[in-house]
Order: C-alpha cells, then sequence, then structure tokens
C-alpha cells in the first residue's frame, strides 16, 4: 500500500548542507503497524513529516497504491493528505472553543462532507473510544486522556489509508497511554490502515507489528 524509496532530505544551516534523512526505504501494507525509535534528532519526526506530505523530499519517492504522491500539485498534495492521511501527536491541538464531536468531525468538513454525515462518522468514533457522553463539551472540560482520545477519533474520522503518531502517549501517565495504544491498535486494523509510530516509549513500540530503529538518517530492523 505505501512504498518509501530512497528517501533523503537535506537542510542547510549557516551554509552547511545537513542530511537528516539519508535513503530511506520501506514498505508497509494495508492494516500493519510500524513502530520507529532512534535517538533525538535522529531524523524520526522528519520522516513523518515527508511520509506524511507535509514536506516534500529532496529526493526519493513515497508511492500509495503505486503512484508517487509528490508528482501532485500542492493544492492537489493536500487534498490527497486530507482524504488519506491521518495524525496524531503528543499534544491534542483541539480547537477549544469547539466541543468534542465539532473537533473529532473537523477532517471531514475540511474535506467538504456533508456537516450531518461529518458529525455522523464522528459520533460513531467517540462512542468506540468512550465518549458518547461527553459529545457537547469542550477541550477544557476533558481530562488530559479524553481529549487524546477526541485527538484519536479526529485522525481516524476520514478513514485513511495511513496514520502517522508522533509520541501519541509521551503526555499521558502509563495506564492512559497503554489505553490509547490497544483503541489505536483495534480501531486501525479495523478500518485497515497502515499505522506508524514514532516514540521513545519501548512499551508502546513494542505493541506494534514491526519494530525498526532509525539511525544515521536510514531505517533498520530493531528489537522490541
Amino acid at each position: 500500500m505505501l512504498a518509501i524509496e530512497g528517501l533523503t532530505r537535506t537542510f542547510v544551516k549557516d551554509g552547511r548542507e545537513i542530511r537528516v534523512l539519508a535513503g530511506v526505504d520501506l514498505e508497509i501494507e494495508a492494516g500493519d503497524s510500524v513502530s520507529i525509535m532512534g535517538r533525538s534528532g535522529a531524523g524520526k519526526t522528519t520522516l513523518l513529516q515527508v511520509v506524511g506530505t507535509l514536506d516534500r523530499p529532496t529526493s526519493g519517492a513515497v508511492r500509495f497504491d503505486g503512484d508517487d504522491v509528490f508528482s501532485l500539485k500542492d493544492r492537489a498534495l493536500s487534498e490527497f493528505r486530507g482524504r488519506s492521511i491521518g495524525f496524531m501527536f503528543q499534544f491534542h491541538h483541539l480547537l477549544p472553543d469547539f466541543t468534542t464531536l465539532e473537533n473529532a468531525a473537523m477532517p471531514c468538513i475540511i474535506a467538504g462532507l456533508s456537516r450531518a454525515e461529518a458529525l455522523s462518522r464522528a459520533g460513531e468514533l467517540l462512542e468506540r473510544v468512550g465518549l458518547g457522553s461527553r459529545l457537547t463539551h469542550v477541550p477544557g472540560e476533558l481530562s488530559g486522556g479524553e481529549q487524546q482520545r477526541v485527538a484519536l477519533a479526529r485522525a481516524l474520522v476520514m478513514r485513511p489509508k495511513l496514520v502517522l503518531a508522533d509520541e501519541p502517549t509521551g503526555n499521558l501517565d502509563a495506564a492512559t497511554g497503554a489505553g490509547i495504544v490497544e483503541l489505536f491498535r483495534e480501531l486501525t486494523e479495523e478500518l485497515r490502515s497502515a499505522l506508524v509510530v514514532v516514540t521513545h516509549n519501548v512499551e508502546l513500540a513494542a505493541k506494534m507489528r514491526r519494530h525498526l530503529e532509525m539511525v544515521g538518517g536510514v531505517l533498520r530492523e530493531a528489537d522490541a
């Protein structure tokens, strides 16, 4: 479903070229789950940004179902991202003046689905993550774990092909984080979405089917 081929990303700082990604290759099938670990500054977040089409690579390709998405112009690429990729981060980034239901539905609304369809999809997911009684609450009325479950529903509401998570439990206590991970795995497997998680948490990494480590700007198999 997803093929990353020879991916490089280079930055220039103070006249010096810095290669953060040095030829990353990776294939991920629908419904698969992958953890990526590595020291801070190894390029993990840069990789997620490029694979998530938030940043273009210096060279290489990211193919979804055989098509190189970076052949698309910026507007078409943005539309593809909104339809096909879900994001979840350490900080939930919920909109403070919108309800739980509205926050979870936001990707659908942005993508142009009808409000009724957007709210219906969001409501179903929020029920699944245990927030059916909190639909009209705003983020300030929710616990940290509840807010992250809203973010989980928001990441999945468009039924994306790929879900990218950057330290999704980094702001939560161990028990709450473990619950989020179980929900994440269960829901992405049901949707047949590929899941890529960047984390420093060994226990979280171990719950994914495949375990990779980023070293020197490339990915290699790792024990977890």
